[in-house]
């Protein structure tokens, strides 16, 4: 993996009481459920993910054989075939927006470092909060890792990979029936703008008490980074 795709920072956005209480440990996360039910009640795409969980196939024709003989008992054709977990649904997942060097603008250049903003989809700053949390990505991961595993909870946690769900891929239908960690994290072309990274864990209580993160979060207004009034410096080695 190219260093430019290794994320730098995360954004959060959200309401300024909210993030408050993220950045003093406290990680509150919705299940999978959650995200799939709030499509449906809206309407809206992009509000929520009906198909989060849920593996989605194309089928032309369909066979039943026995095992034993191979001999077909039922065959018929369907356009559309779901297949999903009840027990994936209950996952809690936390998800942030990720960035890497190839989201930033260079603004100022000296012979010791340089100065970038952040770049920003139209679709993307549609999902803004009033403020965001400014997150170091390496420093929160290494914690979450450290602080979960120390409780005996193992993690997954990884970028979204945005793929075309209107198409049948063999490492996604691995992944399902495999009960792989990665089948959390597919998601359709069309949310590609969020930039996902998400954090998924077992059947735990829903808040998360991580201790203090205040040295390595900040709380800003949106409009602070929209405006360029907050720059990435990056120090040359």
């Amino acid at each position: 993996m190219s260093n430019s795709l290794l994320p730098l920072f995360f954004l959060k956005f959200g309401q300024k009481d909210n993030l408050e209480s993220l950045q003093s440990g406290k990680l509150y996360m919705k299940n999978f459920n959650y995200f799939i039910n709030l499509e449906e009640e809206t309407g809206i795409r992009g509000q929520g993910d009906r198909d989060e969980t849920e593996f989605s196939l194309k089928i032309e024709s369909f066979t039943l054989r026995k095992i034993e003989t191979d001999e077909v008992f039922l065959s018929g054709t369907a356009e559309r075939t779901k297949l999903f977990s009840k027990e994936d649904g209950t996952k809690p997942v936390f998800c942030m927006a990720y960035f890497t060097l190839s989201d930033l603008e260079i603004v100022n250049q000296t012979d010791d470092y340089v100065e970038s903003v952040v770049k920003f989809s139209e679709e993307m700053k549609v999902t803004f909060g009033e403020s965001v949390l400014l997150i170091s990505a390496g420093d929160f991961i290494n914690h979450v890792e450290t602080t979960l595993q120390a409780k005996g909870i193992e993690i997954g946690h990884g970028k979204a990979n945005y793929v075309d769900f209107s198409t049948t891929l063999t490492d996604r239908i691995s992944s399902h029936f495999n009960q792989e960690v990665t089948r959390f994290f597919w998601k359709d072309t069309f949310f590609n703008y969020q930039k996902e990274y998400r954090i998924v864990l077992p059947d735990i209580d829903v808040e998360i008490d991580l201790g203090d993160m205040s040295s390595f979060m900040n709380i800003v207004p949106v409009d602070h980074l929209l405006s360029g009034r907050i720059v990435y410096r990056l120090r040359y080695q």
